[in-house]
C-alpha cells in the first residue's frame, strides 16, 4: 500500500488542505486470468473525489481510465498501478502499488506423509501457502482423507493442515482452489506402503569412561521394511536432552546404526516415524503406532580416562598435514605402549582410542608405509581431559607397488559345494594397472560360478580374469563355488588351488603375487570350528626354527531355522601369538575387521543374509581366514591354543573347540641323490630343463598323483622366486622323503615333499635348509622316491635328531636295501629312471609297460612326434619334452634300466 499527500493553497478564506490517498490490491491476479482488483482510499480532502487510474507499460505510466472510481477490477498481474485523486477544490494526490500474480502450486516439500504400520491410517501434514504470493489464499480439499486439524484462522487457508488418509492403497487427490473459484490445481499423490518395524538388537558396543562420553553402541535392524526413512531418537541419560533426534535416519530391510560419544548409563534407542524437525503426530496429540524401541546400557569403565584420535594417511605433498584428497589408510594397526594396546583404522584412515591417564607412545605397524614427519614411535600424554589428543600419522610408501593375492576356503566334503575365497589387495597408494589373474584348481572339481566376477576364460582346471586396476589401497574379492563329486574315495585327499596375479605396472614385491591353498577332503565335521595349519602344513605341531607362520580359518554355518542377518566373530589372541604380524586372509562374504585392546580380533559380517541349512545347505556356510606368527621365543612342549566366538544375530555365541599347536623341536635330515634320467656325467650335475621352461609346479605334485602323506607332510608350496635361481643350486624337481618304522619298514610314519637341486642336495621349501620332520628323536628307515624313478630305502635304521644327519645316496658307501637298488658308475649311485606309470616297476614290453604310454602321449602313430612344454611322469629324462624316437628320447632310458638287451626284463623297486 502506498500513500502520497499534496498541499493546495485555496483562494479566499479557505485554509491550506492536505489530500491523502492510499492504494492497495484487494485480490491477486489468480492464475493469470486478469482478475486482479486494486482499491484507492482518499482522505483529508473535500469530497467528492475523482479517481484517475494509470498502468505502467514498461516505459512509464499510461492512462487506464478516468474518473472510474476508487476500485478497479479485471486487472492483469505483475504490473505497477497508479491512482491520481482530485478533490472538489482541485487538490491532488497520487499513489501506486504493485499487483502480484498468484499461481497455485502443490510442491513436494508441502506434503509430508508420516510412516505408518499396517494397523493404522497414515497422517498427512500439508503446508498450504508456501508457494503462494503473500496475501493470497486458497481453499484446501484432500480427496480420500479426513481433516483432523486446520489452522487457527482458516479463512485464508494459509498454514499447516493435518489429514488422516482413509484409502488403504492407491493415490490421494490434493486440491487447492482460490476463494472466488477463479482457478484451482490438483495433484495426485501415491500413498506410501506401510512400514514393517524391524527387529532391533545390539551387535557391538564399547563402555565409557566415568569422566567423559567415550562409549559407543551399534544396533542391527533386521526383518524390516522401511519404504520411508525412520528417525533415530535417543533418550534416557542426563548428558543428553531427553528424546533428542540424533540426526540419523534409516531406511531399508537391514541396516546398521552406530551411536558414538555416549556417556556411561542407561538409554533407550527409539526408531520412529516422528522426528524433531517440526510438529509430529505425537506432538499434535494424535495416536501413533509407527515406532519401536530397545533399552541398552553403556558400561561404566570406572577409571578416569582420555581419548587419542587421529588419522593414518598418505602425505602426497609431504607437508605433514592432511588434505582431503590425500587417501586415508584403512585397516592400519597402531601399537600403543606401555600396554600393548592395539587400535585399527577404519575407512578414511581414522582411529579413536580410550586410554587411562599417562605417557604413551604410538607406532604405525606396516611393511609398506611409514610415518615420516615426527619419527616413530610418537609420544603423547593422556591427562584425563574431555578434549581428545590428536596424533596423526602422515605416511609415505616404502614400495612403489605391492599387490597381494590371498586364498581361503571352507570345508571340503564329498558331494557338497566347495567354496574358495580369493582376495586381491593393493597395499600401496599407487594404482596397480590392469590385472591378469590365473587360478588353477584341482581337476576333480566341477566349476560352478565365480559370483559377480565371472572369469574371462574357463577351462578344465584353470580360470583366468582380465580385471581393471586396483586403486590406492583397494581390494577386490572373488568367491568361487565348486562341486566335489560324491565319491567317498576322495576322503583324505587334498584339493589344491593356486593363483597368480600379474599387474599392469611392475610390482615391487612379487613374492605375494602368487599363493596356494590345500584343503583335505573330510567327512562329517563340526560346522563351526577353527582350523589351523602351519607354514609346513601341520595342524597339530609347530616346528621350531622351521615353521614361519600359522594360518587360521574360522568356519561357520547357520544351522538355525531362519536367515542370519549378521555374523560377528571375536578371537582373543593368546599371548604367544604376535598381533603385529597379523595378515588378513580371504572370506566367503564381504567383512570388516579390527584388532583392538590387548589383542582381540573382531570380524563383522553385517548384512550377510546367511540362509539356514534347512532352506539352502550349500549357502548356509561361511568362513574367514587370517595369518599370524608366534611371539618368539617358543619352547618345546609349549602349546598355542586359540578359540573363536561366533555370534549369529542376537543369539549367544557358538564357541569353537580349541585349535592347539604343540611346539616341537624337529629332527633334521640332509639327504642327497642323483636322478639317473636327469644326470649329466660330464658336468656332474643334473639338468634343470623343467625349471628353465617354468614347468615345475609351485605345489608338490605327489598328492595330485594319488600319494597319501603321513604325519604332517603334503601340500608343500614354494615361492616362484625360488625358481629364478640358476647354477648348481637351481631346482631340478620335487622328490619324496619318508621316515619308516624300523620294526615294520613298510609302514610310513612321516613323509615330506622336498626340493631337489642340480648338485644333488634335497632341501626344504626355501631351497637351502635341510629337511625338517615333526617327528620324535629316534631311529628310522629312510626312503627316497621320485615320480618316475625307482625309490630306495636305507639298509638299516638311521638315528635322527635335532642335529642334522646326512644321508647321501649318491655314493656306494651308503648302504641301501635290496639287490641293485640303483645303477652304479664307479662309486656313484643313480636312481633307476623309467617308472612312468608309478607302479614300482620298469617295463619295456608286455602288459603295463612304461614304453607304450610315451608313444600314446605323442599321438600313437608317428613315433617322431614331440610334445613340448610338459610336466609329466612320462618325461623320463626330465627335459620337458616327450619323445619316443630320436635324440634324447624317453624310450631308451627305460630299456637301459632293465638291462639294455632283453626287452622283456623287468626292474623292480627295492622297497620293503
Amino acid at each position: 500500500m502506498r500513500t502520497l499527500t499534496l498541499l493546495s493553497v485555496m483562494i479566499g478564506m479557505h485554509p491550506v488542505v492536505a489530500v491523502n490517498v492510499q492504494v492497495t490490491f484487494l485480490q491477486n491476479d489468480y492464475c493469470g486470468q486478469s482478475v486482479g482488483i486494486m482499491q484507492a482510499t482518499a482522505s483529508n480532502g473535500v469530497e467528492p473525489y475523482r479517481y484517475d487510474w494509470f498502468s505502467d507499460d514498461g516505459s512509464g505510466f499510461v492512462p487506464l481510465c478516468t474518473d472510474c472510481g476508487p476500485e478497479i477490477t479485471g486487472l492483469p498481474g505483475n504490473i505497477n498501478y497508479k491512482v491520481l485523486v482530485t478533490d472538489d477544490l482541485g487538490a491532488m494526490a497520487e499513489a501506486s502499488d504493485y499487483l502480484w500474480p498468484a499461481d497455485l502450486a502443490i510442491l513436494d516439500e508441502d506434503i509430508v506423509i508420516f510412516p505408518h504400520v499396517s494397523t493404522e491410517q497414515p497422517y498427512m501434514k500439508l503446508y498450504v501457502g508456501t508457494s503462494m504470493t503473500p496475501g493470497a489464499s486458497a481453499i484446501v480439499e484432500v480427496i480420500g482423507a479426513e481433516l483432523v486439524y486446520q489452522p487457527e484462522f482458516p479463512g485464508d487457508g494459509i498454514g499447516i493442515w493435518w489429514f488422516r488418509l482413509l484409502q488403504s492403497t492407491g493415490s490421494i487427490g490434493i486440491l487447492y482452489t482460490f476463494p472466488g473459484g477463479e482457478c484451482s490445481v490438483q495433484r495426485d499423490f501415491t500413498r506410501p506402503p506401510p512400514t514393517v518395524l524391524p527387529t532391533m538388537g545390539v551387535v557391538d558396543g564399547q563402555g565409557s569412561c566415568s569422566n567423559a562420553p567415550t562409549g559407543s553402541v551399534t544396533f542391527a535392524l533386521t526383518n524390516g521394511s522401511m519404504p520411508q526413512p525412520l528417525a533415530v531418537i535417543l533418550n534416557g541419560n542426563t548428558s543428553f536432552t531427553p528424546g533428542i533426534w540424533t540426526g540419523q535416519e534409516v531406511v531399508g530391510a537391514t541396516t546398521l546404526v552406530t551411536l558414538n560419544n555416549l556417556g556411561a548409563g542407561s538409554y533407550t534407542f527409539h526408531l520412529s516415524g516422528n522426528n524433531t524437525t517440526g510438529s509430529t503426530p505425537t506432538d499434535m496429540g494424535f495416536p501413533y503406532q509407527c515406532f519401536n524401541s530397545i533399552p541398552f546400557v553403556v558400561a561404566n569403565e570406572g577409571a578416569t580416562c582420555g581419548r587419542v584420535q587421529g588419522r593414518v594417511f598418505v602425505d602426497n605433498n609431504l607437508n605433514c598435514g592432511w588434505q582431503g584428497s590425500e587417501p586415508g589408510v584403512m585397516n592400519s594397526v597402531l601399537e600403543v605402549l606401555p600396554g600393548p594396546t592395539y587400535v585399527t583404522t577404519i575407512a578414511g584412515g581414522q582411529y579413536d582410542l580410550t586410554l587411562a591417564p599417562g605417557a604413551y607412545t604410538m607406532e604405525l605397524q606396516s611393511d609398506v608405509i611409514e610415518e615420516h614427519c615426527v619419527g616413530t614411535p610418537i609420544p603423547f600424554t593422556i591427562t584425563g581431559a574431555t578434549n581428545p589428543v590428536t596424533v596423526n600419522h602422515a605416511s609415505v610408501s616404502l614400495v612403489p607397488l605391492d599387490v597381494a593375492a590371498v586364498l581361503g576356503s571352507g570345508a571340503a566334503r564329498p558331494g557338497f559345494e566347495y567354496v574358495v575365497g580369493l582376495s586381491l589387495r593393493n597395499h600401496t597408494p599407487a594404482p596397480s594397472g590392469a590385472l591378469t589373474v590365473s587360478l588353477s584348481y584341482d581337476p576333480v572339481l566341477g566349476f560352478i560360478s565365480a559370483g559377480s566376477t565371472p572369469p574371462s576364460t574357463a577351462t578344465s582346471g584353470t580360470l583366468t580374469w582380465n580385471l581393471p586396476q586396483l586403486s590406492a589401497f583397494q581390494q577386490r574379492q572373488i568367491v568361487l563355488r565348486f562341486q566335489i563329486p560324491p565319491d567317498v574315495g576322495l576322503l583324505g585327499s587334498e584339493l589344491l588351488t593356486s593363483v597368480v596375479v600379474n599387474t599392469g605396472i611392475p610390482d615391487a614385491v612379487p613374492t605375494n603375487n602368487t599363493t596356494s591353498l590345500a584343503r583335505t577332503v573330510t567327512g562329517s565335521y563340526d560346522p563351526n570350528d577353527k582350523l589351523v595349519s602351519t607354514s609346513l602344513g601341520s595342524g597339530s605341531q609347530w616346528l621350531l626354527d622351521e615353521d614361519e607362520w600359522i594360518d587360521y580359518t574360522i568356519r561357520f554355518q547357520n544351522t538355525g531355522t531362519d536367515t542370519a542377518f549378521h555374523v560377528l566373530i571375536t578371537d582373543t589372541l593368546p599371548s604367544n601369538l604376535d598381533p603385529l604380524t597379523l595378515t588378513m586372509g580371504a572370506g566367503s562374504h564381504p567383512f570388516t575387521w579390527e584388532l583392538r585392546d590387548a589383542g582381540t580380533l573382531k570380524f563383522r559380517f553385517f548384512n550377510i543374509l546367511l540362509p539356514d541349512s534347512n532352506i539352502n545347505e550349500p549357502r548356509s556356510h561361511g568362513f574367514v581366514s587370517f595369518r599370524i606368527r608366534p611371539r618368539l621365543p617358543l619352547s618345546p612342549g609349549q602349546q598355542i591354543t586359540n578359540i573363536a566366538n561366533i555370534y549369529f544375530d542376537f543369539n549367544p555365541p557358538v564357541i569353537t573347540d580349541p585349535s592347539v599347536l604343540t611346539v616341537v623341536s624337529p629332527i633334521r635330515l640332509d639327504a642327497r641323490v642323483w636322478l639317473g634320467g636327469a644326470y649329466d656325467a660330464l658336468a656332474a650335475l643334473m639338468r634343470d630343463d623343467l625349471r628353465t621352461q617354468a614347468l615345475i609346479p609351485l605345489t608338490e605334485p605327489y598328492t595330485a598323483l594319488g600319494y597319501t602323506h603321513s604325519g604332517d607332510g603334503g601340500s608343500e608350496t614354494i615361492s616362484p622366486t625360488l625358481l629364478n635361481i640358476t647354477g648348481p643350486t637351481a631346482i631340478v624337481d620335487w622328490v619324496l622323503l619318508e621316515l619308516r618304522s624300523t620294526a615294520q619298514p613298510n609302514t610310513v610314519l612321516h613323509s615330506r615333499a622336498a626340493l631337489l637341486r642340480r648338485d644333488g642336495r634335497i632341501t626344504d621349501k626355501d631351497g637351502t635348509s635341510p629337511l625338517a620332520f615333526a617327528a620324535p628323536v629316534g631311529s628310522y628307515r629312510i626312503a627316497l622316491l621320485h615320480r618316475n624313478h625307482l625309490g630306495v630305502i636305507s639298509a638299516a635304521p638311521i638315528a635322527l635328531s635335532s642335529t642334522t644327519t646326512t644321508w647321501d645316496t649318491r655314493t656306494t658307501a651308503t648302504a641301501l636295501f635290496g639287490t641293485a637298488p640303483t645303477s652304479v658308475a664307479g662309486s656313484t649311485r643313480l636312481l633307476w629312471p623309467g617308472d612312468g606309470s608309478g607302479d614300482g616297476t620298469v617295463k619295456y614290453s608286455g602288459v603295463n609297460n612304461d614304453r607304450d604310454p610315451v608313444l600314446v602321449a605323442i599321438g600313437g602313430s608317428v613315433p617322431t612326434n614331440v610334445v613340448s612344454g610338459i610336466y609329466s611322469p612320462l618325461d623320463i629324462n626330465l627335459d620337458g619334452q616327450l619323445r619316443y624316437a630320436g635324440a634324447n628320447n624317453d624310450r631308451d632310458p627305460i630299456l637301459q634300466t632293465i638291462g639294455g638287451t632283453v626287452p622283456t626284463a623287468v626292474r623292480v623297486e627295492q622297497l620293503p
